[in-house]
């Protein structure tokens, strides 16, 4: 998978200094190169708890990235490329997000024998909202080994 970059600014961890939030506009500016990035830390991931501790922002692939030059700093998070499982999830509430939630992807990793190395980097796909109950669409995705 490709190297992304992802700054994040509601949720666990997030970044709100004034500089993060003017780069964040900055990028906003760029959509649909850039994306609505959804992260869950790998702490959590890794953790007994159920609940996970996710992280909302703007994000970008690498080629995109460059090719616009978009501004780097200390608040973006660089995700290497590398080897990946990716999976897509729909999850009523983007900030209560579950390990049942993403299950397929510990099942998968799991099966396969392999060990979680990062935090998750994804993407609000889409949103519907049907007899007025909304559903989110993410994309999570893990480098593994």
């Amino acid at each position: 998978m490709d190297e992304t970059y992802s700054l994040y600014t509601l949720g666990a961890g997030c970044r709100r200094s004034d500089e993060a939030l003017n780069l964040m506009r900055a990028w906003m500016s760029n959509l649909p190169y850039t994306y609505f990035s959804v992260g869950i830390t790998r702490e959590s991931l890794l953790s007994e708890n159920e609940s996970l501790d996710v992280r909302l922002g703007i994000g970008a692939l690498k080629r995109y990235r460059e090719k616009l030059s978009l501004s780097l700093s200390s608040d973006i998070e660089c995700f290497p490329a590398g080897k990946s499982v990716v999976m897509t999830a729909a999850v009523p509430d983007l900030f209560a997000i579950t390990k049942k939630d993403i299950s397929p992807l510990y099942e998968h990793v799991k099966e396969k024998g392999y060990r979680i190395l990062s935090a998750s980097d994804g993407r609000a796909l889409a949103s519907e909202t049907v007899d007025g109950r909304t559903t989110h669409f993410i994309s999570v995705r893990v480098l593994v080994e």
